[in-house]
């Protein structure tokens, strides 16, 4: 009933609906109401300014619940008025139904303006507050009611998401008394599943103020991804930040995620509590601080300036102890109370040089924690089912639509924001110049300094590559540059500059091409060789009738024996009679048969490819044309 019509004659279903019709007329005109005459048979509506002949009256047929409007003075004779006593709390609650239905939490001067432009009135803020809470209770509950439905909730995700942790801690002083709530944790199955399989074993804690009537804490543990995105892990609700609940929080956290194998690290803002609770509760564990916390209270003692920021962020960023050390001289020369108020902070809660190796983590800050305090912000408020539940529900819809988008535009199993800082570093790596040692050793000239690279064991005397590292995506340009001079087949070459077809795979060795630079970060493709491959001991022809007559030969027959590349199985020569011959190395109980060679796509488990030419040096010197040119 927007816009309802009063005609003489007009039938409704009870007096509420009739009393509800003349409220909604005047209220679209502007105009107050009194009552000379409100009962459940008869009704006298008035203008509230006696000047003014408005009037309407109603009255109930008789043996029957519908009221008729009998007469009415529909025309007002007085002005339009911008405070209406007749908007009241449950009546914006029944005409903002919709409203508060998406928007539980609408800001009071959001719906300030919503009803300003329904009605054109000017409404009292404590009107909007006691709506948007009455609006609240209808959908959610009161707000003491949620916390009797709390086991049921507990119960609902245990049989729903099986593997999933919920603890409620209640506090019952004696027998006849009601338990009151006090503590309760929360940690999914996915989150779970998702941490252990593709997160580091650090751990960001932080804690957040509840605003609700009940006030509180939230405790949350959040870690990083693959993809360098948040990944929050579980949260509780306590009734305050203090090592007795910081210690049952790790207590619940530890038991629920099990034991890593080189220990948890976790990054924090030195909480109240925090610090002691890690010691009693995982005393091996390793514990980094937050150096944009550590720069705050470096700051609010007195040292301010761009210069000694800089300064701050110099040391805790160095890789190396002895760097550290060097830096921190600098800082003594400039400011020696400075220099006095970092040394007293442990280096190895706050420097990369100290950090282990295990947890391939080198931040410094708990930035992602920070990030989840504001993505839980409109949560604050809310009482603690509809908070767990708004979380938990924003949970689902972001892992549905940002994971799942992210995964559709991923080519490979490396992250976007992954390649985008490959990228960087691939650039970056055009500054350092690498010189084979052998056994995968590279010695690396980077800017007048020189590191030395170990592709097998994936470290770098630097320590970028062993703190912050991956298998597969070194994030520091010395490592990037060995690896990129290595031959790839993206522009494969004969020795006479004819292009060769795109292959896959990680060049395990290489050989330096005649048409290209040193300078250019690349050692050189390895280029066709023009002899034909003979068929050795153990050989095996290719099945498939589209394989053009290529030939697989198995080099386990050779009497020097496969050649010798560390962390490799037995090898096998692939290619056509008059083509060019591929190195690929398999792992020991790979089957040779089951080779397909009619595609440039390695099998499963082949680990690379090398294409060599004929009288190359491959490794080390061989006679031109002899059989012992695959030894590397």
């Amino acid at each position: 009933m927007l816009n309802p019509t009063l005609v003489p004659g007009n039938t409704f279903n009870d007096v509420y609906e009739f009393r509800k019709a003349i409220k909604q007329a005047n209220v679209l005109k502007g105009k107050n109401l009194a009552y000379q005459k409100n009962s459940r048979k008869k009704l006298v509506a008035v203008y509230a300014n006696k000047k003014c002949k408005y009037r309407v009256y109603g009255r109930q047929l008789k043996d029957e619940e519908t009221f008729m409007l009998i007469s009415i003075k529909p025309k007002h004779t007085c002005a339009r008025r911008y405070k209406n006593h007749l908007i009241t709390s449950n009546w914006i609650v029944e005409w903002c139904r919709d409203s508060f239905r998406d928007q539980p939490n609408m800001p009071i001067d959001v719906l300030k303006k919503k009803v300003k432009k329904k009605w054109n009135v000017d409404v009292h803020d404590s009107s909007l507050y006691r709506a948007r809470k009455k609006a609240q209770e209808s959908r959610f509950g009161k707000l003491g009611e949620q916390y009797f439905r709390l086991w049921d909730y507990c119960a609902t995700i245990r049989s729903i998401k099986v593997g999933s942790c919920v603890i409620l801690m209640v506090e019952r002083p004696m027998p006849e008394v009601p338990c009151r709530f006090q503590r309760m944790y929360v940690s999914l199955a996915a989150m779970k599943k998702g941490f252990n399989d593709g997160c580091r074993p650090v751990i960001g804690l932080d804690a957040y103020f509840l605003k609700g009537v009940y006030k509180g804490q939230l405790m949350a543990a959040v870690r990083r991804d693959a993809n360098n995105n948040m990944y929050p892990i579980s949260i509780a609700v306590v009734e305050a930040e203090t090592k007795d609940s910081w210690t049952w929080f790790l207590e619940a956290l530890l038991g629920d995620l099990g034991c890593s194998p080189h220990g948890w690290t976790f990054i924090s803002d030195r909480q109240k509590g925090l610090i002691p609770s890690l010691q009693d509760v995982c005393p091996n564990a390793k514990h980094h601080i937050c150096v944009l916390h550590l720069y705050a209270n470096f700051r609010n003692e007195g040292h301010r300036g761009v210069l000694l920021k800089d300064m701050l962020w110099r040391p805790a960023s160095a890789y190396t102890q002895h760097e550290f050390h060097a830096v921190m001289e600098e800082i003594k020369g400039i400011n020696a109370k400075a220099h006095e108020y970092l040394a007293k902070v442990d280096p190895r809660t706050w420097c990369r040089g100290w950090f282990n190796t295990h947890a391939k983590c080198d931040l410094l800050h708990n930035n992602l924690a920070k990030c989840f305090n504001s993505w839980i912000t409109k949560y604050w408020d809310n009482t603690i089912l509809t908070m767990l539940e708004g979380i938990r529900g924003n949970l689902l819809r972001r892992y549905k639509k940002r994971k799942r988008d992210l995964i559709n535009e991923m080519e490979g199993n490396v992250g976007l924001k992954i390649k985008e800082k490959l990228e960087i570093e691939e650039y970056e790596a055009n500054h350092c110049s690498p010189s084979y040692a052998g056994d995968g050793l590279f010695e690396v000239d980077c800017k007048g300094r020189k590191f030395v690279v170990n592709l097998p064991s994936k470290t770098c005397e630097c320590r970028k590559w062993d703190l912050g590292g991956s298998s597969s995506a070194p994030p520091v340009d010395h490592p990037t540059a060995p690896i990129q001079s290595a031959p790839s087949f993206d522009n494969l070459t004969t020795s006479r500059g004819q292009k060769r077809t795109r292959g896959e795979g990680l060049i395990t060795s290489f050989t330096q091409d005649g048409g290209q630079s040193r300078k250019q970060g690349t050692l050189g493709l390895a280029t066709r060789t023009r002899a034909s491959a003979r068929l050795r001991s153990g050989a095996t022809q290719a099945s498939n009738p589209n394989s053009r007559g290529k030939l697989v030969v198995d080099l386990t027959g050779d009497p020097a024996g496969p050649p010798k590349i560390p962390g490799s199985g037995p090898a096998c020569l692939w290619g056509p009679p008059k083509g060019g011959i591929a190195f690929r190395v398999v792992p020991p109980d790979f089957d040779i048969s089951k080779l397909k060679t009619s595609t440039n796509i390695l099998p499963p488990g082949v680990e690379g490819v090398v294409e060599m030419n004929k009288g190359k040096t491959i490794g080390r010197k061989h006679d031109k044309g002899k059989k012992k040119i695959w030894q590397v």
